[in-house]
């Protein structure tokens, strides 16, 4: 059994000990004074300009009122620079006013204050500059030597600046700011994560998307600067783990950041294993982009490029587990290519294997699963050989392999425990909503549980009787133990009943994929990525269509096919989802990620059907003169010509 970190907490970020900018020296950081504290000596250095200007609302408005170009601006010039350019001057400027005790180090700084008062600044444009000036000199400080305690607040306070988020200042401030975080103390760290983590969600996204942003900038528009990014990706390792806690955390998506998705970026520009290790800046494309890199690289042509399946249509499963027997590791990673045996008319399409497959071992009559009474969910069932399910686990890890989809009814609880997470009784309801709520009665109860439900700790299960604990049939269920007892019921279910088989399941899924890169996914992401999703945004398919040839939105053939496809039934419409995609389906990245492309074809008989190509999304529609010919044809086409537009099958 593999052993992974939590999501709920990674691992703190390694100290970065690469040079930043003009080689840096960042070993002391961790400077202390005579005392063991902080080392305050250097306060001088933070704020070497003689004079203290505190920005007041009476000042602000002075400001805003001077015109660029007069005699007043030029007074006032040195006025703002030494106020931006100050370290303690700009914390001055918003401290709270509090009777509160300095101990235990509470936030003082007002950040509404701070957030209008920047917003006014950079109305002005000749105040902006100036500003930027300054606080470039300012970030300079903060680097030598170790941020004072005392100067702590000013990184709640620079993310706030508009200038801090502008491209050109990634490399002249966000740089040295990151530099200057990552390279804090432990205790100044404790104290900033304390800090953000009780900022209101609007004032917790600016550094986050600051951050963001300046990774965003680097990889598409400076790629040569990647080497300097450890410092701002260990800033929003901090700033990931601290939203974890915090009371109003912002949605996880904000960290991620899609132009880490390109495959250049993932291939050449940052080795993509530093994204693996960096999974919450990635979004769903970028996670399948990972994915599929580090699987082209396994299918590198050896000297025998193909992993080739033979099978009957009379006995798919029995020669599809057939072909698994005895597969090594090495021939599982090439390319797959399916023939059906005695159809030699028909090119196999490997998609065609999983779509049928997966029909097969979900019927009742395979006797691989069991089965909810609702025939919605499956589940592993001790009364098949752990054995099968090693080979079913190839054979979904081939499937993700070669980018395709299976179709296997699994509760969320099974991708919680490939990620290494426990099931919880919510998992459950999946699999059994009536118990679940029983169980869930149980723990509300609010009388007297042993007497009356008279239950013991032994369950029945897959048609066995079970103690959950030793003794089990002496020992009641009360109201003590009744959580106890709950935790023990979904343990045996998701656990306990099924752990040779599952660690069979598994072991076959990691024979194929690299499991630190199936680590990179949540639960969720890695189900509709095996297992495709149920959102049929059809609307999106026939936004994203695109046409060649003679064929356009408003042509008459386009305009008769889409009028056809509105009055399908749902079925029918899954059917042409799976003659054009390969599956019924969607994939998950969701119906936008479809981009349907429509070709016209010259009719070279009247009875010519539509043809697709699975791979590239493409449907080959011939330019039938009316509806009746259009409808006859694609319902004949997609397997449904026994059904009429809008019947169910």
């Amino acid at each position: 059994m593999r052993v992974y970190d939590t999501r709920d907490a990674p691992p703190p970020p390694e100290r970065v000990q690469q040079p930043l900018l003009h080689s840096m020296d960042f070993q002391n950081a961790d400077a202390s004074g005579p005392s063991g504290g902080p080392d305050i000596t250097h306060q001088t250095q933070i704020c070497e300009a003689p004079g203290h200007v505190k920005i007041d609302q009476s000042r602000l408005q002075k400001w805003l009122k001077i015109k660029s170009g007069t005699k007043k601006q030029k007074l006032t010039r040195s006025e703002i620079s030494q106020a931006f350019s100050c370290c303690f001057c700009l914390i001055d400027s918003f401290r709270r006013n509090s009777d509160e005790p300095a101990a235990g180090r509470p936030m003082r700084v007002d950040m509404k204050a701070v957030r209008e008062t920047f917003e006014k600044i950079h109305k002005k444009e000749w105040i902006t500059r100036l500003v930027d000036e300054s606080l470039q000199k300012l970030i300079t400080t903060l680097l030598s030597p170790a941020v004072p305690e005392e100067a702590l607040e000013i990184l709640l306070i620079l993310p706030e600046c508009h200038v801090l988020h502008q491209e050109d200042n990634v490399l002249k401030m966000i740089f040295p700011l990151a530099g200057a975080i990552s390279s804090l103390s432990g205790p100044s760290m404790n104290l900033l994560r304390s800090w953000w983590s009780d900022l209101k969600k609007p004032f917790l996204q600016m550094p986050i998307k600051m951050f963001t942003d300046a990774v965003a900038f680097i990889l598409t528009s400076r790629p040569e600067l990647t080497c300097w990014m450890g410092h701002v990706i260990c800033v929003l390792r901090h700033l990931y783990q601290v939203n974890k806690m915090a009371a109003s955390c912002v949605p996880a998506q904000m960290f991620h950041i899609a132009e880490i998705g390109s495959v250049d970026t993932i291939q050449n520009v940052y080795n993509w294993r530093t994204w693996q290790q960096n999974r919450f800046l990635l979004n769903v494309d970028g996670k399948i982009k990972v994915f599929k890199t580090a699987a082209s690289i396994k299918m590198e042509p050896p000297l025998f490029p193909r992993f080739k399946v033979y099978v009957r249509r009379s006995h798919l499963m029995e020669d599809t587990f057939k072909n698994l027997e005895g597969a090594k590791a090495e021939d599982v990673k090439k390319l797959l290519q399916v023939e059906f045996i005695g159809e030699k008319d028909l090119k196999a399409e490997k998609w065609h294997l999983f779509h049928l497959i997966s029909k097969e071992l979900t019927k009742s009559e395979s006797g691989m699963f069991w089965h909810n009474d609702l025939k919605t969910m499956i589940w592993f069932t001790a009364k098949v050989d752990k054995i099968k399910y090693f080979q079913l686990g190839l054979l979904c890890g081939i499937a993700m392999h070669n980018d395709h989809i299976i179709n296997l009814p699994f509760p969320l609880a099974l991708y919680k425990k490939l990620l290494d997470l426990r099931p919880t009784l919510s998992d459950l309801k999946e699999l059994d909503s009536t118990l679940v709520n029983s169980l869930q009665d149980i723990l509300d109860y609010g009388g007297d549980v042993e007497n009356d439900f008279g239950l013991n700790f032994v369950i029945n299960w897959d048609g066995i009787s079970v103690p959950l604990v030793e003794d089990g049939e002496n020992q009641m269920v009360t109201n003590d133990n009744c959580q106890e007892f709950v935790d023990a019921y979904v343990d045996y279910v998701f656990n306990v009943s099924v752990k040779d088989h599952f660690e069979e399941f598994e072991r076959g899924i990691y024979m194929v994929c690299d499991p630190d890169v199936i680590d990179i996914f949540e639960p969720k992401e890695l189900m509709e990525f095996m297992a495709g999703n149920a959102a049929y945004e059809w609307d999106k398919l026939k936004k994203n269509a695109v046409y060649e040839g003679v064929y356009h939105a408003k042509h008459k053939v386009i305009i008769m096919f889409w009028n056809l496809f509105d009055k399908m039934s749902s079925s029918q419409r899954k059917r042409f989802l799976l003659f054009v995609t390969g599956s019924e389906r969607v994939p998950s990245l969701g119906m936008e990620s479809i981009k349907m492309k429509i070709v016209p074809v010259y009719m070279l008989t009247e009875d010519q059907l539509p043809e697709a190509l699975n791979c590239h999304k493409m449907l080959n529609l011939p330019m039938y003169r009316t509806l009746g010919q259009l409808e006859e044809r694609l319902l004949r086409a997609i397997g449904c010509a026994d059904q009429r537009p809008g019947q169910e099958a």
